[in-house]
C-alpha cells in the first residue's frame, strides 16, 4: 500500500498525511479486532470466522477497488483490517490444534515463510502493478485470491476450537478496543503530526 500512496493522493488530490490513514487506519482496525478474536472463536465457529474474514475481505477489497473517492477508499481499507484481525490469531490456533507434534514444527515453518514472503515480495509486486495498471488493481486482485481461498476454506478447515460460550464482560471489550484503537492511532500519529502534538501524548496516555 505505501508504493501506492503517491499515486492514490493524486487521484483524490489528497496530502501525505491523509493518504498515510490508508495504513494506519488498516493498522488500528487489526488492533482492535485481533485481541477479541479468542473470545470471538469461543462462541463461534472457526471454520464460519474465517469464511466471514474472507467475504469480508472480498468486500473490503471491491469498495476500495471502486472507491470513487478517498473516504470510500478508506473505508474499503478499514474493512480489509476487520479481515485480517480476525484471520491472523486463527491462523496459528487451528494449525496448532490440526497437526500432530511431529509436524507442527514444518507446518508453523510453511507459515512463517510465507508470512515473511508477502511483505519482502510486496512492495516490489506493488510497484509493478502501479507502474503498469493502476493502484486500484492493488486491491481488484486480491478478489480471486480470495474467493479461492474462502473455497478452501469451507472444504478443508474442521471445527477443532470448542465453542465454550464463556461470559463477556462488555467493559473489558470496551477497554481493548478503545486501549487497543487508541494506542495504534497515537503512535502511527507520531509519524504524521511529529512529536510535538500534545494531542498524541493524550491519545496515547488514555491508550
Amino acid at each position: 500500500m505505501n508504493i501506492a500512496l503517491p499515486q492514490i493522493g493524486k487521484t483524490f488530490q489528497a496530502s501525505s498525511g491523509q493518504t498515510q490513514w490508508l495504513v494506519l487506519g488498516y493498522t488500528m482496525v487489526i488492533g482492535i479486532v485481533l485481541p477479541l478474536t479468542t473470545l470471538i472463536s469461543r462462541w463461534v465457529k472457526a471454520k464460519t470466522i474465517l469464511a466471514f474474514a474472507a467475504i469480508v475481505f472480498i468486500f473490503g477489497a471491491v469498495v476500495a477497488a471502486l472507491a470513487p473517492n478517498f473516504t470510500w477508499l478508506f473505508v474499503g481499507r478499514t474493512i480489509q483490517g476487520i479481515s485480517t484481525g480476525l484471520f491472523m490469531p486463527l491462523l496459528f490456533s487451528v494449525t496448532l490444534l490440526v497437526y500432530p507434534s511431529n509436524k507442527l514444527g514444518t507446518a508453523m515453518g510453511i507459515i512463517a515463510v510465507v508470512m515473511n514472503f508477502a511483505p519482502a515480495i510486496g512492495p516490489s509486486l506493488s510497484g509493478v502493478i502501479v507502474n503498469y495498471l493502476s493502484w486500484r488493481w492493488i486491491f481488484i486482485i486480491f478478489v480471486p485470491i480470495s474467493i479461492v481461498a474462502l473455497i478452501l476454506i469451507l472444504l478443508t478447515v474442521p471445527d477443532v476450537i470448542e465453542q465454550t460460550k464463556p461470559k463477556v464482560d462488555l467493559l473489558s471489550v470496551l477497554d481493548s478496543i478503545l486501549g487497543f484503537g487508541l494506542l495504534i492511532t497515537a503512535v502511527g500519529l507520531f509519524s504524521t503530526v511529529g512529536f510535538s502534538s500534545v494531542g498524541v501524548y493524550v491519545l496515547l496516555a488514555v491508550a
